[in-house]
């Protein structure tokens, strides 16, 4: 993993994932984070962020050694894990299908400043984060307008332009527009971030 420059404050990040695809959007995330740097493995490190499917990967990590506090996004997370997890240095666990970069980058802040924490408060996060995410959203909380939920969900299943024109009843400039508008509103890269939004906002 590249070193980026020493930030502002100082704060620097290793990362640590099981799929390469999580690695490059942490190391995306991180790039955009003012006051974060990502580090090479070996460097020194304030936060570790360990992305992983399961809690068990992190408490047989032998190599942490609970140095620095650590961040745990996961997709299992087994109660019993928990006494373990915050013995070896863990301070948050947020889950895999649902944590925003956003909510990534308050979490690294909070490992870095916040109190070592015990299993049971472990517990208590987590289930407050699951709890959060799982409560929908509607499009109007979320500023969109009927006809973009439309066109995102027809996105969603995989249709092209011109199917989601004709299932419409409108033209293709009409999509192809309304998509444009979206992804520059909500500052997004593409369609496939577009759908990928939408899903974690709940509204499709």
């Amino acid at each position: 993993m590249p070193s980026s420059p020493q930030s502002a404050d100082g704060l620097r990040v290793a990362v640590r994932t099981d799929d390469p695809l999580s690695m490059t959007a942490l190391l995306t995330c991180l790039d955009r984070a003012r006051g974060i740097s990502a580090v090479s493995p070996g460097e020194r490190a304030d936060v570790d962020v360990l992305v992983l499917a399961s809690a068990e990967l992190a408490v047989r990590d032998e190599a942490r050694r609970a140095a620095v506090p650590a961040v745990l996004v996961v997709g299992e997370f087994d109660r019993r894990e928990a006494l373990r997890l915050a013995a070896a240095g863990v301070v948050q666990v947020l889950p895999r299908a649902t944590t925003t970069g956003d909510r990534l980058v308050r979490g690294i802040r909070h490992a870095a400043t916040g109190p070592v924490v015990t299993g049971g408060a472990l517990l208590d996060a987590f289930a407050e984060e699951e709890s959060r995410s799982a409560a929908p959203r509607s499009p109007a909380a979320e500023g969109l307008l009927p006809r973009e939920v439309d066109v995102l969900r027809l996105l969603a299943e995989g249709r092209h332009t011109a199917e989601i024109a004709h299932e419409l009843g409108c033209a293709t400039r009409t999509v192809m527009n309304v998509v444009h508008n979206l992804i520059t509103r909500k500052k997004l890269r593409n369609r496939p971030h577009a759908v990928a939004y939408a899903i974690r906002a709940g509204v499709i």
